[in-house]
Formats: structure tokens, C-alpha cells, sequence
């Protein structure tokens, strides 16, 4: 008896699925990559966000510590003890030696001054004092950059005292 071999009718669908399956598990992978990769930039700048909050958020509790503690931006304080952050903080008046004493302009007293931060973070804050009416406003603003040198995000926070 002889037997007759079958012919082969499914020659290469192996091949060919496989090359479908490889293609779109490719295409997936590829998909997830990218995704991560944008997650991971968003959560850099998202970090180097907080660090700016933060050192917004220390000028201004800097500046409210000083000036509850006793009226340290009044207009005859010399301003050359105050210290916060990682040491004195460096009044943005190069006139004076003794920091900046305040500079008043139509009623309005400002002080500037730059606190230097952990990971070379900074703040520059501002504070105004006027009368409005008989209440004197205390207006502090603060400016928080991730890195002093190379900012790349600024935040700011601000807070006004009525007394």
C-alpha cells in the first residue's frame, strides 16, 4: 500500500502570525514608552513646582516672623540681624550698609530682600507697609525660584496684615 502524503494548505500562517503578534506588541510597548517618559518630565517639573512653593512660602513666613516679632520693616530699623533660610538674608539696597531701610514712596514703605534656600533654591520677598485710613497694612509678597542660578519655575505667595 502506498501512501499518499497530504498536501501542506497551511504553509507560513505560523510565520504570518507571528509577525502580527510581534507588530502589535511593538506598537504597545512603544505606546507605554512614550507615556512614561511624559510622566516622568511631568513629575520633574512638578517637583522643581513644590520647591518653588516652598521657598515662596519660607520668605513669607521669614518676613512675618521678623515683623510680628517686633515691627522689623518699620522705617528706622536698620535690617542687618535678620536671619532666615540658611543665614542672613541680603537686602536687595546697596545703598545702605546696614541693609535696606525702608524706601517710601506717595505713603508706601517697601523693604526687598533675597533668602537663599536648601538645594540652591531662593526667594525674593517683598514687603510694603502704608496706612489706609487709620489701619496700617502690612503687605508681604514672595517670590520662590527652584534654582537661583537657572530658574526654570517661579511661585509666588503673598499676604496682607491689618493692624
Amino acid at each position: 500500500m502506498i501512501f499518499m502524503k497530504k498536501p501542506n494548505t497551511q504553509s507560513g500562517i505560523v510565520s504570518l502570525f507571528a509577525v502580527v503578534f510581534l507588530t502589535v506588541a511593538t506598537t504597545i510597548s512603544v505606546g507605554v514608552f512614550t507615556l512614561l517618559i511624559g510622566e516622568f518630565k511631568l513629575a520633574g517639573v512638578q517637583r522643581e513646582s513644590v520647591k518653588a512653593f516652598y521657598a515662596a512660602d519660607s520668605g513669607i513666613e521669614c518676613a512675618l516672623y521678623w515683623e510680628l516679632r517686633g515691627d522689623s520693616f518699620a522705617s528706622t530699623t536698620a535690617l542687618n540681624n535678620i536671619e532666615c533660610g540658611e543665614g542672613k538674608v541680603e537686602f536687595l539696597d546697596t545703598q545702605t550698609n546696614m541693609g535696606s531701610i525702608d524706601k517710601c514712596t506717595l505713603g508706601v514703605c517697601t523693604n526687598e530682600f533675597t533668602m537663599p534656600l536648601l538645594n540652591n533654591a531662593c526667594t525674593e520677598v517683598i514687603v510694603e507697609k502704608q496706612y489706609v485710613g487709620d489701619t496700617l497694612e502690612t503687605h508681604i509678597e514672595s517670590r520662590g525660584k527652584n534654582d537661583c542660578d537657572n530658574p526654570r519655575v517661579e511661585r509666588a505667595a503673598d499676604v496682607t496684615i491689618r493692624s
